[in-house]
């Protein structure tokens, strides 16, 4: 029954792809807004299919995903599912959603759906080394523009356009304590649009380190720069307070941002909460539910 439902969720988010990312979000999710976007080196969970699909090679159970953001007024949706096949590894699926609207007309909707796999190169009971990829689509559809008139009788037609795009990751531990991951966004990639709307998807290198002194608390410090951009430094701190509730913290520069959030466990059922904030823009609530299928 868990597979049937498990598989129904997946094709779902498959059939969603004919709708709408030229964008590229670092925080996604209640753990990527909590600890802002330093999620590459942790441990392995659903944050993998967004942050580094590498780290899915650390993941047995079976997990489902929902979340929602409203980024400075634009609706904001992500989702995903995790499942261990035998004899392929642990396979995830991922998607994206966001659109802009005004007085109820759509004027641009992007979305991504990924692919990832994620697999260990090289595990022992002292260190483990694993690779991972995410195979996206991207759709950007645009709206009928205005035109000169103003009331789109002389606009430029919408339209969809497509693109591929490869993320790459890596992740290796040391007895359980010292990790060390990093990850490649649209490491190969091409352009979506065309004519004036065409444009390079978004490249971005992601590169940091976590440690776990004990069971229970972990810390992580990440490197990030977007193409063109300058370096980004960001930490985190990952604290559970019981088995139920896990709190997650987080500081970033240029421009300084602090997250804090975390989840609360009822069951196979963890409800999560950040808040993200900015140095101008308002605040990011993030809420998310990931369900827990494995026994």
């Amino acid at each position: 029954m868990n597979q049937i439902i498990s598989i129904l969720f997946s094709l779902l988010m498959t059939n969603v792809i004919l709708g709408q990312s030229v964008s590229d979000y670092t925080y996604t999710g209640v753990s990527g807004s909590a600890s802002v976007g330093t999620m590459t080196p942790t441990t392995g969970g659903i944050h993998s299919l967004f942050h580094n699909p590498a780290t899915l090679s650390e993941v047995s159970d079976q997990l489902i995903n929902v979340g929602t953001a409203e980024l400075y007024g634009i609706p904001y949706t992500h989702a995903g599912w995790i499942q261990s096949f035998k004899g392929l590894g642990v396979i995830g699926v991922s998607t994206e959603i966001s659109k802009v609207t005004f007085e109820k007309v759509e004027l641009s909707t992007e979305q991504r759906i990924g692919i990832s796999h994620g697999f260990n190169l090289q595990k022992d009971k002292n260190s483990t080394l694993a690779l991972g990829v995410t195979l996206n689509h991207f759709s950007w559809i645009l709206g009928h523009s205005a035109g000169t008139a103003g009331d789109g009788s002389d606009g430029i037609p919408g339209g969809m356009s497509n693109s591929w795009g490869l993320d790459i990751g890596v992740i290796g531990s040391l007895r359980d304590k010292h990790r060390v991951g990093a990850m490649i966004k649209n490491a190969v990639s091409s352009t979506i649009g065309s004519g004036g709307t065409e444009q390079s998807l978004p490249k971005r290198l992601s590169a940091g380190v976590s440690y776990t002194p004990f069971k229970g608390l972990m810390t992580s410090f990440l490197f990030e720069r977007a193409l063109g951009e300058d370096i980004q430094i960001k930490g985190s701190i990952h604290f559970d307070v019981s088995p139920s509730i896990h709190l997650i913290a987080g500081v970033q520069s240029n421009p300084n941002r602090l997250g804090i959030g975390g989840f609360l466990s009822v069951s196979k059922i963890k409800i999560g909460y950040a808040l993200l904030t900015h140095p101008v823009l308002p605040i990011v609530h993030q809420t998310g539910l990931i369900y827990n299928f494995s026994d």
